[in-house]
């Protein structure tokens, strides 16, 4: 009977163990219970095909960010029709996604938090012109902006960009439709349709069967900046994603992807060459780091 009473009040070592191990178990639940879930981050995908092809940039470089941010998280999209960036910030308002991007300017950065990294490095502000053969010479012989402003241009009804040109004084002529636009080029309707450096080369591979030619002796520069945006609710997401593009940015992964994307499209344009035409930006707001000289590419050869 003592022996009896002796092993229940001091049990076998392997009972010993058990109890334990279940203890540890339930310490490293409690713990995982209490700690922050992974940030569930959410971008708009578009039902266009040239628009998810020019945004595939975008989703590297923004998974590329959260990689480096070393923070948990989930990626994920949301299927929608192709949508205007001012339409897209209302979006992020209501909660529908929480990041997408777009160019800046002080309305979006007063309703929405900016991840304030260019994400082109400023390659959005360098335009290079669709236009049609028959005016190769005309453009040839324009050597500065007021010449420019002599001829029409068009642009997107609902574009970043419309708004810029507008307040230089250049005549535009607008339209929901790139497709549209390009017709308007091609019927000589109007006479010439400005790209981003970023966006022409792609786009000259997609209309090869209409009489277009990309202009090779000018290029209009402006300074302007495409951000992560994040809804005023996603502040955590937003420094996750900051620290993860400047982690990106300091061990060079950052500029890999960019060249890699971009490269040859630098390459193509031949900025060397070409006469730069340079305008203001007078909706840029205050706050973007132009002084920060790591953020933006200048082109080879660039100069006035």
């Amino acid at each position: 009977m003592p022996t009896a009473l002796a092993t229940r009040r001091n049990p076998p070592f392997c009972i010993q163990y058990l109890y334990c191990l279940l203890a540890l178990l339930m310490s490293v639940t409690a713990c995982a219970e209490g700690s922050s879930p992974p940030s569930n981050i959410i971008y708009p995908e578009s039902l266009t095909l040239n628009y998810q092809q020019r945004d595939a940039y975008f989703v590297k470089l923004l998974t590329l960010a959260l990689e480096k941010s070393g923070a948990s998280y989930t990626l994920s999209k949301k299927t929608l029709p192709t949508m205007s960036e001012s339409r897209s910030a209302i979006y992020l308002q209501q909660n529908r996604y929480t990041i997408h991007w777009f160019m800046t300017n002080n309305i979006h950065e007063t309703r929405l938090i900016p991840i304030r990294i260019p994400l082109y490095k400023g390659l959005a502000g360098w335009r290079l012109f669709f236009i049609h053969p028959e005016s190769i010479k005309t453009f040839a012989g324009i050597n500065n902006v007021e010449k420019l402003k002599r001829y029409r241009a068009v642009q997107g009804t609902d574009w970043p960009d419309s708004p810029v040109l507008k307040s230089n004084g250049f005549r535009l002529s607008l339209s929901p439709q790139w497709e549209s636009m390009i017709e308007l080029t091609h019927l000589k309707r109007i006479d010439y349709f400005p790209r981003a450096l970023t966006e022409i080369w792609q786009e000259a591979e997609l209309i090869k069967s209409k009489n277009l030619t990309v202009e090779h002796t000018l290029v209009l520069q402006y300074p302007a900046a495409y951000y992560f945006f994040v809804g005023k609710q996603y502040s955590e997401q937003a420094k996750m994603i900051e620290k993860g593009l400047h982690a990106a940015i300091a061990d060079g992964s950052f500029n890999a992807l960019f060249l890699e994307t971009f490269g040859e499209d630098i390459a193509k344009s031949n900025i060397g060459k070409r006469r730069i035409l340079r305008i203001n930006n007078p909706l840029l707001p205050p706050r973007t780091p132009l002084n920060t000289s790591k953020l933006w590419y200048t082109p080879s050869g660039a100069k006035d």
